[in-house]
């Protein structure tokens, strides 16, 4: 049997999509919505433990055997079209799910669909923080996007990397410390928001949006990652 992974896509792209009625539209929607496209039960995407996405391929396939019908479990190294991508640290939102349309491509990255702050969207994802996929058990058809949405897929180097950076904010006693982080490049920049605004001019100026608001330790561990990216390490 084959899955038109194409199909799946333009069918929900551009839209916000709340499968499971809870959270409002987040990335585990999007698997869940592949779930059941590709014939399995919704219930069986639940995220168990404290409800982090990742969850889903650490205790697979112990904690929803039913998924089993539907997916191989695999690690994160050799990603393939229509395999579901699971990260324990995204760099930008901490856990994250994204449904790959590409393999790794030669600048490090892939192009997947996810959405959240976004709607449903295919764009350019950093390997980064991936802890393991999910592979589908049907043949996925075609080996390339059939229409990529032009927002989202830049044909421009430049304007591809400036769509990867994005911005964080953490509290640091009464300061609120601003950080404009880009998983490609390895920038890591952080500066104190006197005006107690965390979307700055400079924040403005790299096009960063809203910030969300992240923990200390895992502002640390960006910082950590954003330095092994510019060491060539990841």
């Amino acid at each position: 049997m084959s899955f038109n992974l194409d199909a799946w896509f333009n069918a929900i792209r551009d839209k916000h999509i709340d499968v499971d009625g809870a959270l409002g539209a987040q990335c585990h929607d999007v698997f869940l919505s592949y779930l059941l496209a590709l014939g399995g039960v919704k219930n069986d995407g639940h995220a168990p433990r404290d409800g982090s996405t990742h969850y889903v391929w650490t205790d697979f396939p112990n904690h929803r055997p039913g998924l089993t019908r539907i997916f191989t479990k695999h690690a994160g190294a050799n990603i393939q079209r229509g395999d579901v991508v699971f990260y324990s640290h995204y760099p930008y939102a901490g856990t994250h799910v994204a449904v790959a349309q590409t393999g790794v491509r030669s600048d490090g990255t892939y192009v997947g669909i996810d959405q959240n702050p976004n709607t449903v969207q295919s764009r350019p994802l950093p390997t980064s923080g991936i802890v393991g996929v999910l592979r589908p058990k049907q043949h996925i058809l075609g080996n390339t996007p059939s229409k990529p949405s032009p927002k989202n897929n830049p044909t421009d180097p430049q304007e591809e990397d400036e769509m990867k950076t994005a911005g964080f904010f953490y509290r640091r006693g009464g300061d609120l410390i601003c950080i404009i982080t880009n998983p490609v490049s390895g920038l890591f920049h952080e500066y104190a928001a006197n005006d107690g605004v965390y979307n700055s001019k400079i924040a403005t100026a790299f096009g960063t949006g809203d910030f969300p608001e992240i923990s200390v330790s895992h502002a640390r561990k960006l910082e950590e990652d954003m330095a092994k990216v510019r060491e060539g390490k990841r």
